[in-house]
């Protein structure tokens, strides 16, 4: 695994870092061209510089592995769930995984200052994202979801060029490229396996069938944000995804002081905005978002985290309770899993509508103005 640990690390995202070369460089009409073809196909650009029509043509390719209703059938079980209960996986499940990676989190703080304000920012615009692919509809040509996944891979190409030419060296001093293949396909993991062993925790469990789908869709994902095709291949379920997590984790220092100060602000804004939807106090709703943490993650990095063990510990065997008669419910009721389906789109519907300024990946840091 060293071997391959270092290749990853020193690899980026080819097709995209050309790309960006070659956008950074536009004129404001070659621009224009790139976002008509993310919007509506190559076919509907007669000419454009070549990087953009390779970085186009293999989402394309991606995108076309499945058909649009393939995709929305396998998404589905994230409406069934709702939300609040996909929000809470990827929050203390997802993203506390992503800041435990002490490399990640550098890039994060070097680039981002995400304390504050800028936390809640960065949920809202993970939110932002999830809404755009989970959508019926949003991971086809032009979809919100496929739109919104080249916008964040550029904008991870231009992060990775802006820090190397600021001589970015990793966390051991050396000089690894910043998100690079093993970072990505870490947090690919960290929206895959984690959250679906997250739910699962929750009494929110996914059949076999419905995780194998949702591989599925998360490959076709995978390559559209720029992970190597090959290095996906061969997660086609969780146990598969487990041991590659397990293995990448073991090559990995423990959490440091960037890794708390993220994960203690990341579930403080989680608590702040889920507080109203849980229908109690936002002191107490954060004290439940570590004591979820806890229990996705295991003690030990729940400790590495400085995370402290609270009282709203006991209120997870009553949730975990409630939770698996919903589900049962959902299984057995087709009409009421509808209604649940219809009721997450229209909160998605109101989220989007909420929005008042773009994403940080809809504007790279040049200020130039990529996608929808």
């Amino acid at each position: 695994m060293k071997g391959l640990s270092k290749w990853l690390q020193d690899k980026g995202d080819p097709l995209a870092d050309a790309a960006l070369i070659d956008y950074l460089n536009a004129t404001a009409a070659q621009r224009e061209l790139l976002k008509q073809g993310m919007s509506q196909g190559t076919a509907a650009v007669s000419t454009m510089p070549e990087r953009f029509r390779a970085l186009l043509l293999d989402s394309e390719a991606a995108v076309s592995s499945m058909s649009t209703q393939e995709i929305d059938q396998a998404m589905a079980p994230y409406l069934w769930l709702g939300p609040m209960w996909t929000s809470i996986a990827l929050g203390p499940g997802s993203l506390a995984h992503t800041y435990a990676d002490p490399a990640i989190a550098a890039v994060l703080m070097r680039t981002g200052n995400l304390v504050g304000s800028a936390v809640s920012r960065r949920l809202l615009e993970t939110q932002a994202w999830t809404i755009g692919v989970l959508k019926p509809g949003g991971l086809c040509v032009g979809g919100s979801g496929y739109v919104q996944t080249l916008q964040v891979r550029l904008l991870h190409a231009r992060v990775r060029a802006r820090l190397i030419e600021q001589g970015w060296r990793d966390s051991n001093g050396g000089p690894s490229i910043p998100i690079n293949q093993l970072q990505m396909l870490r947090t690919w993991l960290d929206f895959t396996v984690v959250p679906f062993n997250a739910f699962g925790c929750l009494g929110l469990t996914l059949t076999d069938a419905q995780t194998l789908n949702l591989y599925r869709v998360w490959r076709l994902l995978g390559r559209l944000l720029g992970i190597d095709p090959s290095l996906l291949s061969t997660i086609t379920d969780n146990a598969a995804a487990q041991a590659l997590l397990t293995l990448i984790d073991g090559q990995l220092s423990p959490p440091d002081e960037n890794s708390r100060v993220l994960t203690g602000a990341m579930l403080e804004a989680i608590g702040n905005r889920l507080a109203p939807a849980l229908g109690m106090p936002a002191p107490v709703s954060i004290l439940l978002m570590c004591s979820l943490c806890q229990l996705f993650h295991g003690d030990q990095m729940a400790e590495q985290l400085g995370l402290q063990p609270n009282w709203t510990a006991a209120l997870l065997p009553m949730m975990i309770d409630a939770n698996q008669f919903r589900l049962m419910r959902l299984a057995q009721d087709p009409d009421h899993r509808a209604m649940v389906c219809q009721k997450s789109l229209e909160t998605f519907e109101a989220i989007e509508a909420g929005r008042t300024d773009l994403t940080a990946y809809q504007t790279l840091s040049t200020g130039a103005f990529v996608g929808q």
